[in-house]
């Protein structure tokens, strides 16, 4: 069968040389146009797998939402920084969310609430009524010792809810936290994690940093209180933190902060969104203390600005970046 095949094959071509040359150019040219289109196919699989960025969780699940953080940029962050969604104080992680988080001899255990500080509500907490919401000017969310079961006083203890994503901008600012989807204004957008550090501790590493020309991480909470009485909390995220650690300074910011208590005395820094916020946008908070709060811009008449120069890029810029 096989021979039967090859003769008549080679009859045709004998019998119709012309046609025969004709039909091995149309296979020449089908051939060369497949050869193109393969070719081309893959220089657009390759220009799209340039494009396609590989994003970890650098929360490893431990948020309501991934945190996102290019793969790539993973080395660019320093190696002995732990994510974490609490508080730690002497590099032991502190849990806000279990009855009992504080352990026996924590520095933590001098702040805790008494049980005195919690509301009565049966079903749901209102301003007018909840204990927890109307205490002493300050602001507290409803903690484990309240009897409520559907609470709109619980924002933050719930997580973050918006996704974010964790940029490397450039050598000079760092990295940077965007938006990765639309926000409202007003809404929680995550609150600043980290170590609960001494005063002493706090002004020895914020000198060294200042003298080895270092990121600094530490956040001061100051509250200032009658009779000339104040409270200082020193919150260091060098070595543990969450997503708020790589949040850049603006001289005019799209987020605002909130000191809340939950379980103890040491209050929480909530970050919440000052206006309309698109997914793409940096988010930013003023380093300083001195903000105009009717346009959420940096008072020019702060006087006390670090070595480093501000980047931000807003047309009311200071010039440096507030102490």
């Amino acid at each position: 069968m096989k021979s039967t095949i090859l003769l008549s094959e080679k009859s045709s071509n004998l019998i119709n040389p012309i046609q025969n040359k004709a039909k091995q150019m149309n296979k020449k040219n089908l051939i060369g146009n497949k050869r193109k289109l393969s070719s081309s196919s893959i220089l657009q699989k390759t220009s799209s797998t340039k494009k396609r960025i590989k994003y970890i969780d650098i929360s490893n699940g431990n948020e309501n939402t991934k945190i996102l953080l290019n793969s790539k940029d993973k080395s660019k962050m320093l190696k002995n920084f732990q994510f974490t969604t609490n508080y730690t104080t002497e590099s032991k992680i502190i849990n806000k969310y279990q009855k009992s988080y504080l352990n026996e001899g924590n520095i933590l255990d001098k702040y805790k609430l008494p049980k005195t500080y919690c509301c009565n509500c049966n079903e749901s907490c209102e301003k007018e009524t909840c204990n927890c919401i109307n205490k002493h000017n300050q602001i507290y969310e409803c903690n484990s010792n309240c009897l409520c079961k559907i609470c709109s006083n619980r924002i933050i203890q719930k997580g973050i809810t918006h996704s974010l994503i964790i940029k490397y901008i450039n050598k000079s600012k760092g990295f940077g936290l965007f938006a990765n989807n639309n926000i409202s204004k007003g809404d929680f957008i995550c609150e600043y994690i980290g170590e609960i550090i001494s005063k002493e501790e706090a002004e020895k590493k914020i000198y060294m940093n200042h003298i080895l020309k270092k990121p600094n991480y530490i956040l001061q909470i100051r509250e200032c209180y009658s009779n000339n009485f104040s409270l200082n909390t020193f919150i260091d995220s060098e070595k543990y933190g969450n997503c708020a650690r790589f949040i850049n300074h603006s001289c005019q910011p799209n987020l605002t902060y909130e000191f809340v208590r939950i379980e103890h005395f040491i209050p929480h820094c909530a970050f919440y969104a000052n206006k309309d916020i698109k997914k793409g946008e940096e988010l930013t908070f003023c380093y300083s203390s001195y903000i105009n709060n009717n346009n959420n811009t940096l008072h020019k008449e702060n006087k006390s600005f670090s070595y480093k120069k501000c980047e931000c890029g807003s047309s009311l810029c200071c010039g440096f970046i507030p102490n």
